[in-house]
C-alpha cells in the first residue's frame, strides 16, 4: 500500500468516525478550511461544513453511516457511503417527520498541495439522495 492509498484511507475513516459519533468538530481532521464543496447545500469552508453537520446530527440524532465502498487511486479517495436513522429535528426548513430516512451519498477526496494550510485534505460531495422508509 502507497502512502497515499493509507492517506486516503485515514481520510475516509476520520468521516466516518466524525459521522458516527455525531461530532461537528470532527471536521477539523477532515475538512480544510478553505475546502471547496460541490455540494448546493452546503457553503464552502471547514466552518460552513461545520455549521451544516451541526444541524445535520440535530435532525437525525440517531444517524448512522456506514461505508460502502472505497476506492484510493493516486491522491483520491472515493468513498460510498449510507446513513440511516430518523428524521427527528428540522432541516433546511422541513419540519421533524418521525420517519425512517435512508441517505447514500459518493464523497470524492484528494490531498492538499504541500503549501497548504490545516489539515491537508479537501472533501467535496458529488451526489446523494434520500428517501422515507
Amino acid at each position: 500500500m502507497t502512502d497515499s492509498q493509507a492517506d486516503g484511507r485515514t481520510l475516509a475513516a476520520r468521516y466516518l468516525k466524525g459521522l458516527n459519533d455525531h461530532d461537528p468538530d470532527a471536521v477539523d481532521g477532515f475538512v480544510a478550511v478553505d475546502y471547496i464543496n460541490h455540494n448546493a447545500f452546503v457553503d464552502n469552508g471547514r466552518e460552513a461544513n461545520r455549521a451544516f453537520w451541526s444541524s445535520f446530527f440535530t435532525a437525525f440524532p440517531d444517524i448512522k453511516a456506514t461505508m460502502d465502498d472505497l476506492v484510493v487511486a493516486g491522491d483520491r479517495v472515493v468513498g460510498r457511503f449510507t446513513y440511516r436513522g430518523t428524521h427527528a429535528g428540522p432541516f433546511y426548513g422541513v419540519p421533524a417527520t418521525g420517519n425512517a430516512i435512508e441517505m447514500r451519498s459518493i464523497d470524492i477526496c484528494g490531498p492538499r498541495t504541500a503549501s497548504s494550510r490545516s489539515t491537508g485534505t479537501r472533501s467535496t460531495t458529488s451526489s446523494s439522495s434520500s428517501r422515507s422508509a
